[in-house]
């Protein structure tokens, strides 16, 4: 399985259908668009302007945990922060924040979201592929470009 570190409160918010576009300074894989990606929500969010809360059963005690998974599409470059900016009802980074400043960023539609039926720990150590995208399991490969 391929699993994204995400914050929790991103990840509350795509598993609720409101946040239809992941925002990252990297471009996802090929072998990723399509998959079935998990969510790992750490324990502390930390993006300001975020909703609170992480999801039920997630508390301080976890590093992170398995919360859902997500479906993403083709990924779409921005052609600059007032790009980005202008897109924030999708991706709900508010159009302040210095994450849309100085960088290249790329838009990963939502294709599909579901919550885990309870917040899973104790995941077996992953191996990073890229930046937050992990292969949990021998069954991933996935070339990165």
């Amino acid at each position: 399985m391929l699993a994204l570190i995400i914050n929790g409160n991103w990840a509350a918010q795509v598993l609720a259908g409101t946040k239809t576009v992941e925002l990252r300074a990297w471009k996802l894989p090929a072998c990723a668009v399509g998959a079935k990606v998990g969510l790992l929500a750490p324990a502390t969010p930390g993006t300001p302007g975020a909703p609170p809360a992480l999801p039920p059963g997630l508390g301080p005690a976890t590093p992170a945990a398995l919360v859902g998974w997500a479906v993403f599409g083709e990924p779409f470059q921005y052609e600059g922060p007032d790009a980005a900016a202008a897109d924030r009802p999708r991706h709900a980074v508010p159009a302040d924040s210095p994450f849309l400043k100085g960088r290249e960023l790329w838009g990963w539609p939502v294709l599909a979201a579901g919550r885990a039926h309870a917040p899973t720990t104790g995941l077996p150590r992953g191996v990073r592929l890229l930046r937050s995208l992990w292969a949990m399991d021998e069954s991933v490969v996935c070339c990165v470009e």
